[in-house]
């Protein structure tokens, strides 16, 4: 009757067991940050401003040395000459912007801002981010683009070891790849 009875419940109770001990499974170290390196942090610079929602809607232009904000949100009027901007993609900022002011022009409800380009370190105390992304040959192979290097002349083979490129005991190559 015992035996009869474990084997009944022997299986069930052995699933049980599997399923206990690998739902403990700790996770790999190795996939945690490091304390203090948590995966896409970042804490901003005492001068920096991260653009809200309500002020990334007003922006109208952005360029490589100035940005338009037309409309009046809170943060706009917080901008001043030296602050550094920082917004992310945006309708009138496709690609987003980093940059600092250098001069500030307010009329009505148009904000223009000349800016310079700003290294990440003054913009940010820290900085952490993991991205991963897999390229195809569309991301690498475009059509007009080419490479090309000059190289100088240099021995590519020489039979009687002499160091001198004359005569058919050496070869020599030179030209563009």
């Amino acid at each position: 009757m015992q035996a009869s009875l474990f084997i009944r419940t022997g299986p069930l109770f052995l699933l049980l067991l599997i399923l206990a001990a690998t739902s403990c499974r700790k996770d790999d170290p190795a996939e945690e940050p490091a304390p203090g390196m948590e995966t896409n942090s970042m804490v901003l610079g005492p001068n920096t401003i991260l653009i809200d929602e309500p002020t990334a809607q007003t922006i109208t232009i952005v360029d490589s040395t100035m940005i338009v904000f037309t409309g009046n949100t809170e943060q706009l009027q917080e901008l001043a000459v030296g602050k550094i901007v920082l917004c992310g993609i945006a309708e009138g900022a496709p690609h987003g912007f980093l940059r600092r002011i250098s001069t500030l022009d307010h009329v009505g409800d148009t904000y223009t801002l000349t800016t310079e380009n700003v290294t990440f370190s003054e913009a940010f105390e820290s900085l952490h981010f993991d991205h991963t992304r897999s390229f195809t040959l569309d991301d690498t192979v475009r059509d007009g683009l080419s490479f090309s290097a000059t190289f100088p002349e240099f021995i590519l083979y020489d039979s009687d070891g002499d160091g001198n490129c004359g005569g058919p005991a050496a070869a020599t190559r030179h030209g563009r790849a």
